[in-house]
Formats: C-alpha cells, structure tokens, sequence
C-alpha cells in the first residue's frame, strides 16, 4: 500500500526530477539554441533516468 510518507517521497522525486528536465533543457538551449527536439529528448532521458533511479532506491524503498 501507499504510505503517506511514502506518496510524499514520490511526490518530491517527480517535482526534483522535472527541475533536473528544465534545467537540462535550459542548459542544452544556451549550448544549441536551435536544437528544440534535441533538448526536449535529452530533458526526457535525464528526467526517466533520475526519476527511476531515486524512485527506486530511496522513494519506495
């Protein structure tokens, strides 16, 4: 079941992973501005791969 604390835990990973995407993203769009796709694809991989790693071992631990 879904504790409290644990849904919290949840909830914070995917707010901390969607900055780590924007920041991502911000970042790629300064290095390649015109690269639009390109940023929003490195910002998705970034946010499932910290997402599914912080998830896994510290969220629903």
């Amino acid at each position: 079941t879904l504790s409290p604390l644990r849904f919290i835990k949840f909830v914070s990973t995917c707010a901390f992973c969607y900055i780590l995407n924007l920041i991502a993203m911000k970042v790629f769009f300064i290095v390649i501005p015109d690269a639009i796709y390109t940023a929003q694809v490195v910002g998705m991989i970034i946010y499932t791969t910290a997402g599914f790693i912080i998830n896994k071992y510290w969220s629903m631990k």
